[in-house]
C-alpha cells in the first residue's frame, strides 16, 4: 500500500554497474515498452509523500508552500476532501479520560483493504507532534488559515497509509485518533468537519454529527460560525470522537454524493489536529523503512 522511490543523482549514476554482456536491439527495447503494464487509474494524489517537515519535533506549525515556488496543489474537480479541524490525540486502550469507547470501537481501526483504497488520508504535523498556531494569530484564525490554506493548495497536507504486516493480509490497521471539540477553554476555537467538493465548501458541527450519525451543519447556509468560539454553546474537548465514528458518516456522505450523480473519483481526509501520542508503528508514510508485527 506504498511504495519506496529511489532517486539516483548523477553523481551517483556512474558508480551503476551495467552488464552489457548481452547484445540487445532496438527491437528488443520496444518490445519491452509495449509490454509494460500502465494503471489509467493512477493520478497523483493531492497528498504529499513521505515524512512531514516536522518529524521529530514535539510541536510545530503546518508547513507553507513557499510563495511562487510552485509548490501549491489543486485538488481535483471529481476529488472531495474532508478537512478534520479540532483538538487530536491518540490512546492505546478502549478508553480516555473516563470515557468508555462505545461498544465496537477501539484503540486500532481494522478494516479490509478494498475499503481502504477509495480513501486518502494526510497530516498537517508528525506523529507525536502538537500543532501549533502562529503567534499573530488565535487558535480560531488558526483553524480558518488551516483550512483555506488546504483548500487553496498553500499548505501542505502529508498522506499516511494504514498498517499491513504483509502484502498477503486482507485486512489493514490505522490508529483510531480522538478528536475533541475547541470551546471552554483559555484559547477556544470551533472544531469542525470541512467538506469541500467542485468549488464549494460546507462546515458541519463534529461532536453532534457523530451523535446524529449524519453530518449536521452549524447553520442553514452551511457557513462557519466565526465568532463562536467563546459562545456557551460551543463544546468543550471533553466533547470526543473517534476517527472510526467519523469514517462512518462520512462514507454515508460520499454515498449520497454519488447517488445524486456525482463521479467522485477518490476521498480525502485531511486532520488539521495535533497528532499527540499517534504511534508511527501503525502507519506507513510513502516508504517501507521498517517491518514491525502486530501483536
Amino acid at each position: 500500500m506504498a511504495s519506496k522511490d529511489m532517486d539516483i543523482t548523477p553523481d551517483e549514476s556512474s558508480d551503476i554497474n551495467m552488464d552489457m554482456g548481452e547484445d540487445y536491439t532496438i527491437d528488443d527495447l520496444t518490445q519491452g515498452i509495449e509490454n509494460l503494464k500502465v494503471d489509467p487509474e493512477y493520478r497523483q494524489p493531492f497528498f504529499r509523500q513521505g515524512n512531514s517537515e516536522s518529524k521529530n519535533l514535539q510541536r510545530a506549525q503546518a508547513a507553507e508552500c513557499k510563495p511562487y515556488s510552485g509548490e501549491e496543489r489543486a485538488i481535483p474537480n471529481d476529488e472531495i476532501i474532508y478537512i478534520i479541524a479540532a483538538h487530536g490525540i491518540w490512546n492505546d486502550t478502549d478508553n480516555f479520560r473516563g470515557h468508555k469507547y462505545p461498544q465496537g470501537h477501539g484503540p486500532i481501526i481494522s478494516a479490509p483493504v478494498d475499503f481502504w483504497e477509495d480513501l486518502n488520508m494526510g497530516v498537517l504535523v508528525s506523529e507525536g507532534t502538537l500543532l501549533h498556531s502562529k503567534t499573530t494569530e488565535t487558535r480560531q484564525q488558526a483553524v480558518m488559515r488551516h483550512i483555506a490554506g488546504i483548500i487553496g493548495g498553500k499548505i501542505k497536507v502529508f498522506q499516511r497509509f494504514p498498517w499491513r504486516t504483509s502484502l498477503q493480509d486482507t485486512n489493514a490497521i490505522f490508529p483510531n485518533i480522538i478528536f475533541g471539540e475547541g470551546g471552554d477553554c483559555q484559547n477556544p476555537f470551533v472544531s469542525t468537519i470541512a467538506r469541500y467538493y467542485k468549488g464549494q465548501i460546507v462546515f458541519f458541527q463534529l461532536k453532534r454529527s457523530v451523535d446524529a450519525g449524519r453530518l449536521i451543519t452549524f447553520n442553514e447556509r452551511g457557513e462557519f460560525p466565526v465568532n463562536d468560539a467563546a459562545n456557551p454553546l460551543n463544546l468543550n474537548s471533553t466533547n470526543m470522537v473517534l476517527l472510526s465514528q467519523l469514517l462512518g458518516i462520512i462514507n454515508n456522505d460520499v454515498a449520497q454524493a454519488r447517488a445524486a450523480g456525482n463521479d467522485i473519483k477518490k476521498v480525502n481526509m485531511a486532520f488539521a489536529s495535533c497528532m499527540e501520542n499517534v504511534p508511527d508503528k501503525y502507519i506507513i508514510y510513502g516508504q517501507v523503512d521498517y517491518m514491525k508485527n502486530i501483536q
